[in-house]
């Protein structure tokens, strides 16, 4: 697997268009998996637009980028394992 590295994380760095389904609706939120085996994602309600009142097998599509890690944690004695 290539490390991408800060340089090529700037040059890649576009939107891109994934589609999943809603497999789970509890009181906070939505859980959306992924099609393609990307996995899944947990979003808030109040961040699903929507005409009607969502359902588990609904179809949603959205726009993100790929992630970006910001700040690397630094270990400590205590979280080294032996």
């Amino acid at each position: 697997m290539k490390k991408m590295n800060k340089s090529n994380f700037e040059l890649n760095n576009q939107m891109n268009y994934f589609q999943g389904k809603i497999v789970q609706i509890n009181d906070g939120g939505f859980k959306i998996s992924f099609f393609g085996r990307l996995g899944e994602i947990l979003i808030p309600k109040r961040m699903l637009i929507s005409d009607n009142e969502p359902k588990i097998g609904d179809v949603v599509g959205f726009m993100m980028t790929y992630p970006e890690v910001i700040e690397e944690r630094k270990e400590d004695e205590n979280s080294k394992r032996s």
